[in-house]
């Protein structure tokens, strides 16, 4: 799957998911996405070392952060 087709993806399932968090608080929105985000975080592992793990998902923290962030621009203006 090219990198295109990931991102086609991931928007098709944003868009099915977008309906079941439309019109709940922003509480409950924001604790949806934590819940969502700390088992995406917890799937990056290295056996058998905690240092390397933690190092690792501390890596791809920042790097979804710096997806989000890259993302909020676009995201507002499809709101409007």
């Amino acid at each position: 799957m090219t990198v295109s087709d990931r991102v086609r993806f991931a928007r098709v399932l944003s868009d099915q998911i977008k309906p079941i968090l439309a019109g709940q608080g922003s509480d409950i929105q924001g604790m949806v996405l934590a819940d969502l985000v700390s088992m995406h975080i917890a799937g990056h592992f290295v056996k058998n070392d905690a240092r390397q793990t933690q190092w690792l998902r501390d890596r791809m923290l920042v790097a979804l952060v710096t997806t989000i962030t890259q993302l909020v621009d676009a995201s507002y203006a499809r709101r409007s």
